[in-house]
């Protein structure tokens, strides 16, 4: 055989890892007691490895048969050998020879076998004949050679001989030849002597061994010999043959161990038989580190050589599917280089909390894969919700999250008794022998405690074994009680994280343990054969005897049984058993809820629905059913259940009652979803959602539709992927592609159509499965499209994949089906596509390169990203990077870049030549080329990071969860998170600075809140502080200073106007304390009126007012309840009035000062017997007839009296008032508010302003009544102030507020799009008053104030505003709508009687269709201010 030596060597100063791989297999290694050279064996040849460099220096061939090397004959010209003789069979896997093979063997060695062979002459080789066993001093004079029990020492010229007791089986001596360890067994039994070789003396001695030393090694100096037995590491004198100490490991048993060695600083160094380096220090008795070989490139550690402070390390390559390959690789590591990835813990505490103490968390269910598993505290106050990796805590009587984070591996979580710590269990491997780390959460500090030592102690539970179970002690916080399938209790303290006996029952198997407090505690056990229920008293009392599979529990009347295949509860009292209670189905759940002492069972009868009844008095006493089989149901108290569903999240159902409470919104699994960034970075693709980051516009596409964007930002490419839909003009069924000009509106369809499998006037090949990705090069030329390859799909039923010229919107077939990835070569006209079949591990397998003018593939290598085309490239091997060079097919690893997570993309940032890796917990991992340790770690929130894109000098991360971290790659710093969240059938998203400060879709407002120290508060707690749009837009990037400066302008003003000093937000102060009693209100109601019964308290300030809102409505003004009479303490029993449904009420307390207590929120839902009918009221404002006539319009008053008319015949509103043209006075608008203090809560009130609107310097957006002085807006103009007053302080809290007002100050040639016919230009909108004389003041600044100030107003009036158009846009008119285009669509949409639309659908019916009638050139701007409340209209 020929073997073939790849070597690859890179040479720095920095932290680097050196590698020379065989092509084949390695059968031994030795090195030189200097530690100079090695020896490496394969079945043809003997190769001697320079140490320093890594070089082979000499290749000698051999006629040997697997030859095993045992040690370096003196002078290192020369090895001891074993001339196996014999050929294994291959195994199954990898024909690994090794297990075959072993260093020392206890089986008798084959006739003639021991040969010191010569590397410079072969065929000068000694052989020593017979079976014997050959042990070589520091000279070539000195050699030990024993045959059976005959020893014969050689030392220069004197010969002695030794008859031993028994026959040996191995010998190796000391470096200094004093003395020799020889192994051996006797009548079946192992045992090993260290004998004195100078006299023959025994010094120490172990016989009759139930298994051999796996391995044994001498000191440099001989005076110390460490064993390694089965039951640990034993360490001999070897001058006195006294035992030093017996090393036993706290994370397993030994098992075996090999590649045994004493370093020079007093530590033994050894590989255990889960392919793990170790390093213990034996004078401390713990381990300094350990090394997994995932941290290298290799699948397996089988020689390792600690030479200085770099490690040798060799044993097989991972092949592309992550298993053991055929090539054999050195890796040179230099061990401080690992130190920081070492997979021992040092016992730390970190805060999971944001730097302020105040976490912001979105209330949404973390979704992957992985099974859910649902674990309450005690008295059900909070539970933990476990998907893989990922623990979230959950608050039961708020329904929010209390803290959300993402361990390396999979973990297990358990709250303590009164739910402030949660113990967690985390597997450090994939496998129960890579053992386990313990955390301790504690949500009252917002920290994570993690154990110091890993492993399953020799004192301490097995808790990787399949029958660990953990519960909550009963009569302590902070500790838990265990069981491993052993006979002993366990109870774990968090403090210091000890194991103690606290119980044990010799001979039992306990099975579960249930235990109460002033209760005896009870088990399933098992006990000389017979598995019973036990209540453990002094002397454990047999209740009853059952199966291992049956389940139990304990309540304060006694023992429930039951099987979980069974319909059959049964209740055992003082030991006795009670009459059985039938339940409908199958029991899935039993739960006791100790505030009620009932119970609850969730069962499953045949039919697809699931049942949960509660048991009381030994009976059903009540049923209630959900048409889906939800097995994952749990009592929450009385009359409400919690199910938890993949796709849905959380959601709390009620006894006999249609409602059902989502706990926050879905959230998106984001390998489904499409992600792209456009290639200036300015525009993000997620899922049918095309956000622009410069103007935070957004485009909601079909859902079916997959697209890329054009590089140059003017639209995208896209593949329409609909079935059975009608393509351009044609009437074929299948689909083709598409380019849409966003600029000019222009779509242009390509000339090639692939057709459906069922048109029969298909005349070329058809298919079954669509094509349903397709990816844009960077020049904008070329399109690939493909069937992702998922493993559902049938590949004899895929179209292959087409390479597009988009210049002429033709597509060429490439020959190939399945792709799971592609990637555009920079510079070239070439794609890499990635045809694996696995995610993850296989993304560095050979794949194709796709010459796009020729439409050829050839076979190559796929790298996830490239370093320098084409010849290098990076891929995730497992835990660590691989930078890769490539000839052809053959691949050589350059350097690997380390990491103690399980990595899942990677990118290069090629600008200043640095790797950055997203991992399966959520971080961010950035390298530099010359060094394998990160210099920096970032870490997101949103779960695995499933892709990368680097975009200039911008890195954008996508997650599992659906968020889009940008990170500034220069800098090195996260600046803002971007969460995409799917709400009401419609994304939404929702951006976060590192800073605090976020710009959040108003619909989402209740979705997020702030978490410190396991205590809610509302988003609106820290509303005026964070809520900073010019923040965001800085963050982003793309803002110019005028228009962050006019934002800032805009956020103080609305500061100022509702009382506070912009300046000094920041400052805490003296907070007043709000006393709010709502453990006992309930969830449902059915009387409209709810007592509020409150106190609020200043110890320093007067306080000033109270601030009630429901759902984001004031119950007396913006600006509160005065509190009269400067007092400190202040208490409130008020008759709050609820509106029909969900009332999400909030409260908030204002001393003198200005200062705020912390929010404080509940949700009641109303379930009125009867719904009452709402009312509605509209009052209209149009001015088309202005004092300054050169100002006047058209429409604005006939749209008022048109939407009056329409209200009044379809919703039978009442007309307050229609105040038109000369009418529209600033002092007449002013007098229409007392008109609405007739309303009613339930009622609606519709306010609509059509006319002229500018914005002013000094008091920001202005609309224009009849009497407008255009030259002095603040005179006589409508404010924003004034518009909010408007609606303030009515009894009505649905309010909208309809602004046909926009801006006009652009010139029409800048439009390129056509109107339809018949259709004018009307100059109805802002005019904008100019604060800058740059270009900059105006453009795109006025596009977005609008928006922005708007957007400012979710603590004002509550109401709900739409605008016409975008403010960079025209308001259109014509006589096909014989109205302004906004005012028809309001029309066209309003429904009719009975019907009910909710708000933010009927907004975006109405954008659809001004979009539609005009072409795309206006676009119906809104801000819905009151994020609380989706209200039906």
């Amino acid at each position: 055989m020929n073997y073939l030596l790849i070597i690859s060597l890179f040479f720095s100063t920095a932290l680097s890892a050196q590698t020379l791989r065989f092509n084949g297999e390695v059968l031994s290694a030795v090195q030189t007691a200097d530690g100079q050279y090695l020896a490496l064996s394969t079945p043809d040849s003997i190769f001697l490895v320079n140490n320093k460099s890594l070089q082979v220096e000499k290749r000698t061939r051999h006629q040997l048969v697997n030859p095993v090397l045992r040690q370096f004959y003196p002078g290192n010209n020369s090895l001891l050998l074993l001339n196996e003789q014999r050929t294994p069979v291959p195994d199954l896997f990898n024909n690994d020879i090794r297990s075959f093979l072993t260093r020392e063997s206890f089986r008798e060695f084959p006739q003639d076998s021991l040969v010191i062979f010569s590397l410079e002459n072969p065929a000068a080789s000694r052989k020593f004949s017979g079976s014997v066993y050959v042990a070589t001093g520091s000279t070539n004079n000195q050699l030990a050679v024993v045959e059976n029990n005959s020893l014969e020492i050689t030392n220069g010229t004197n010969t002695n001989k030794i008859t031993l007791a028994q026959a040996c089986r191995g010998i190796k001596a000391s470096p200094d030849f004093k003395n020799a360890l020889l192994t051996g067994y006797g009548q079946g039994n192992y045992s090993y002597t260290l004998l004195d070789l100078a006299t023959g003396k025994i010094i120490y001695e172990q016989k009759q061994l139930t298994s051999p030393p796996s391995d044994y090694s001498f000191a440099g100096s001989g005076h110390l010999l460490a064993v390694a037995l089965s039951t640990g590491i034993r360490i001999i004198d070897t001058q006195t043959g006294s035992v030093v100490s017996d090393v036993s490991l706290p994370d397993k048993p030994v098992r075996l161990l090999t590649n045994l060695s004493f370093t020079p600083d007093n530590k033994l160094a050894f590989v255990t038989d889960e392919r793990e380096w170790h390093c213990w220090d034996l004078d401390k008795q713990q381990y300094t580190q350990k090394i997994h070989p995932g941290l290298t490139g290799l699948f397996d550690f089988y020689d390792v050589f600690l030479n200085g402070a770099q490690l040798i390390a060799g044993g097989r390559m991972r092949d592309d599917n992550g298993l053991a390959g055929n090539s054999y690789q050195l890796e040179k590591i230099n061990l401080q280089d690992l130190t920081v990835f070492s997979i021992i813990e040092k016992g730390t505490v970190e805060s999971y909390a944001d730097s302020t103490g105040y976490t912001m968390m979105l209330n949404n269910v973390y979704t992957s894969n992985e099974t859910a598993v649902v674990t309450f505290s005690p008295a059900r106050e909070i539970f933990t919700l476990v998907r893989g990796n990922v623990l979230q805590v959950w608050d039961v009587k708020q329904r929010r999250k209390l803290m959300q984070h993402a361990f390396r591996a999979k973990i297990a979580a358990t709250p303590d008794r009164n739910g402030q710590s949660i113990l967690v269990i985390e597997a450090r491997g994939q496998s129960s022998y890579d053992g386990y780390v313990r955390h301790i959460v504690s949500l009252k500090n917002s920290t994570i405690k993690s154990s110091e030592v890993l492993g399953e102690k020799g004192t301490g539970p097995r808790a990787m074994s399949s029958r660990f179970r953990v519960i909550a002690d009963p009569d302590r916080n902070d500790q838990w009680l265990s069981i491993d399938g052993s006979d002993k209790i366990w109870q774990t303290a968090a403090s210091t994280f000890s194991d103690r006996i606290i119980r044990e029952w010799k001979g039992a198997e306990l099975l579960q343990l249930e235990a109460m407090s002033n209760q005896p505690w009870s088990a399933l056990a098992t006990v000389n054969g017979i598995t019973a229920i036990w209540q453990l008293t002094d002397q454990p009392k047999q209740i009853t005897t059952c199966s291992d599979t049956e389940q139990f529990m304990m309540s304060r009347e006694g023992i429930w049984r039951w099987s979980p295949e069974g319909n059959q509860l049964t209740q055992y009292k003082n030991g006795q058993a009670q009459p059985p209670v039938r339940l409908p189905g199958k029991i899935k759940r039993v739960e006791w809820l100790a505030k009620t002492n009932t119970l609850h069972a969730v069962c499953q009868p045949a039919s697809s629905r699931t049942i949960f009844a509660t048991i009381q008095n030994n009976q059903v006493s009540k049923t209630d059913s959900i048409d889906r089989l939800y097995a994952d149901l749990y009592a929450l108290r009385e009359n409400e259940w919690l199910y938890q569903d993949g796709d849905e999240g959380l959601i709390t159902v009620f006894h006999k009652s249609p409602y059902q409470v989502p706990w926050g919104p879905r959230t998106p699994k984001a390998f489904l979803a499409g992600f792209d960034v456009s290639a200036d970075g300015t525009q993000v693709a997620f899922s049918n959602l095309l956000l622009n980051l410069t103007t935070l516009d957004n485009k909601t596409l079909p859902s079916h539709t997959s697209y890329s964007i054009l590089p140059d930002g003017s639209g995208r490419i896209e593949l329409d992927t609909r079935v059975y839909q009608s393509y351009g003009s044609s009437s074929k069924k299948g689909y083709g592609l598409m380019r849409i000009n966003d600029r000019t509106q222009d779509t242009i369809y390509s000339k090639t159509f692939i057709p459906a499998a069922d048109d029969a006037s298909a005349e070329v090949s058809a298919f079954e499965f669509f094509h349903n990705k397709v990816a844009v090069s960077p020049d904008g030329k070329w399109a690939i499209s493909y069937t992702e390859g998922l493993s559902f799909y049938d590949e004899n039923k895929m179209s292959p994949a087409l390479v597009w010229d988009l210049r002429q919107m033709k597509a060429r077939t490439l020959n190939i089906k399945k792709v799971y990835d592609v990637r555009f070569i920079p510079g070239t006209q070439q794609a890499a596509l990635y045809a694996g079949n696995t995610r993850g591990a296989g993304l560095n397998t050979l794949n194709y390169i796709a010459d796009m003018p020729a439409a050829k593939l050839t076979d190559s290598t796929f790298w996830q990203d490239y370093v320098h085309y084409p010849e290098s490239g990076l891929s995730i091997n497992f835990r660590n990077i691989e930078w890769q060079t490539a000839t052809g097919k053959e691949k050589k690893v350059h350097r690997s870049f380390y990491s103690r997570d399980y990595l899942t993309s990677v990118a290069y940032y090629k600008p200043a030549a640095r790797i950055v890796a997203g991992s399966q917990n959520g971080q961010l991992l950035i390298w530099d080329t010359t060094g394998s340790s990160p210099r920096h770690i970032l870490s997101t929130q949103g779960g695995a990071i499933e892709k990368l894109v680097i975009r200039g000098n911008r890195l954008y991360s996508l997650s599992a969860n659906g968020d889009v971290t940008i990170v500034d790659m220069q800098q090195e710093t996260i600046q803002v998170t971007i969460k995409f969240l799917e709400k009401e059938k419609e994304w939404r998203y929702a951006m976060l600075t590192p800073s605090g400060h976020y710009r959040i879709d108003p619909d989402l407002l209740n979705d997020f809140h702030f978490v410190k120290n396991e205590t809610v508060y509302p988003l609106s707690s820290f509303e005026l502080q964070g809520n900073r749009p010019d923040k965001v837009f800085k963050a982003l990037g793309y803002a110019d200073t005028a228009f962050l400066r006019t934002l800032e302008l805009a956020w103080r003003s609305r500061i100022q106007r509702l009382g506070f000093d912009p300046d000094k937000l920041n400052n805490a102060g003296n907070r007043p304390v709000l006393k709010w009693d709502r453990d006992h209100l309930p969830l449902t109601a059915t009387e409209r009126i709810l007592k509020l019964q409150l106190t609020l308290e200043d110890q320093q300030q007067a306080l000033k007012s109270l601030l009630i809102r429901v759902n984001g409505v004031p119950e007396f003004a913006a600006t509160g309840m005065p509190v009269n009479g400067r007092v400190k303490k202040y208490a409130l029993d008020y008759p709050l009035s609820l509106n029909a449904g969900r009332n999400l009420i909030s409260i908030t307390g204002v001393n003198e000062a200005g200062e705020e207590s912390l929010e404080q929120t509940y949700t009641v839902y109303y379930q009125p017997d009867k719904p009452d009918s709402a009312r509605v009221f509209y009052i209209g404002i149009g001015v088309a007839e202005y004092a300054d006539r050169q100002k006047n319009l058209r429409y604005a008053a006939k749209d008022v009296r048109d939407i009056a008319a329409r209200l009044k015949q379809t919703k039978n509103a009442t007309i307050l008032d229609t105040l038109l043209n000369e009418k529209a006075t600033l002092a007449a608008i002013q007098q229409v508010k007392q008109k609405l203090r007739q309303t009613n809560t339930d009622d609606i009130v519709v306010i609509s302003l059509s006319g002229h609107g500018m914005i002013s310097r000094d008091s920001g957006f202005v609309f224009a009544p009849h009497d407008m002085d255009f030259s002095r807006p603040e005179a006589k103009g409508l404010s924003i102030r004034m518009i909010e007053s408007l609606l303030d302080g009515i009894p009505a809290r649905k309010r909208l507020l309809l602004l046909d007002a926009c801006h006009s100050g652009e010139d029409i040639a800048t439009h390129s799009g056509q109107l339809p016919q018949g259709v004018s230009v009307i100059k109805r909108g802002v005019i904008v008053e100019d604060t800058d004389s740059s270009a900059s003041g105006r453009g795109r600044n006025q596009q977005l104030l609008i928006q922005e100030l708007f957007g400012d107003l979710s603590r004002g009036n509550g109401s709900f505003v739409i605008s016409a158009a975008a403010g960079n846009e025209y308001a259109y008119e014509g006589q096909s709508w014989n109205n302004g285009v906004f005012t028809y669509s309001f029309l066209q949409n309003l429904s009719w009687g009975d019907r009910r639309t909710p708000l933010r659908q009927l907004r975006a019916a109405i954008y659809d269709l001004v979009n539609k009638q005009t072409n795309g050139l206006q676009t119906p701007a809104s801000r819905r201010e009151n994020g609380w409340w989706n209200w039906e209209f």
